[in-house]
């Protein structure tokens, strides 16, 4: 009976995932970016990816995705958080993204589409072939949209999906893991975190807030 390969840890894909970080920022964000962005799971049914404060949080839906999805995925996330740190508003109300947000994505390279419901959302790497509105297209530059597809592909090829997709069976084995919260001294709702890494861990989190500077404390579990 042929041996089963083993299920990575949930360091493994953050580390993963965290290297497609550092492949984009080093490309196209001169480095400034991946040194503070913190990767950790979110166990939650349906959710892909997001930012919460500085963290990058990942999730089941991720591993729904096809290979240049999960690479501009992680571009989308990271225009977010750069948008964050230069005081940048890019979403309004219900999460509609704004031009703010597609005018950096468009200038990086990437088509960015429409949605009904939250803006200027979507990106791809190609001219969209089902999408018959006026207007509802950003195109970008020939040359910048030339390099973003290559960068894209670079990754793809170099990169180990096998691994990373196995990795998609933490959340099968695990569901009810990951979950201390942390909260910062900014006023609620949104000064709270969750993670796998308890205070008592041998790896305990040491994370500082970039938006109020205090270290987030552990509250609950």
């Amino acid at each position: 009976m042929p041996n089963q390969k083993p299920i990575p840890s949930v360091e493994e894909a953050a580390r993963k995932i965290k290297s497609i970080v550092e492949s984009l920022d080093s490309a196209l964000f001169s480095g400034r970016l991946s040194g503070p962005i913190q990767v950790a799971p979110k166990i939650k049914k349906g959710f892909s990816l997001g930012f919460e404060k500085n963290f990058l949080f990942f999730g089941p839906a991720l591993f729904d995705l096809c290979l240049d999805a999960v690479v501009l995925s992680i571009l989308h996330e990271m225009v977010h958080f750069r948008n964050l740190i230069n005081g940048v508003r890019d979403l309004g109300r219900n999460s509609y993204h704004n031009k703010n947000f597609s005018s950096e994505c468009a200038r990086l390279g990437a088509f960015v589409i429409r949605h009904n419901n939250t803006g200027w959302s979507i990106l791809s790497l190609y001219p969209p072939r089902n999408v018959t509105e006026e207007n509802s297209v950003i195109v970008p530059e020939q040359d910048a949209a030339h390099f973003l597809t290559n960068l894209v592909h670079e990754i793809v090829n170099d990169f180990n999906w096998e691994l990373f997709y196995r990795c998609s069976y933490i959340f099968r084995s695990k569901q009810k893991e990951y979950t201390y919260k942390y909260t910062c001294l900014c006023p609620p709702p949104y000064n709270s975190i969750r993670s796998g890494r308890g205070p008592s861990s041998n790896n305990p989190l040491r994370i500082r807030c970039i938006e109020c500077g205090g270290m987030f404390s552990c509250s609950s579990r």
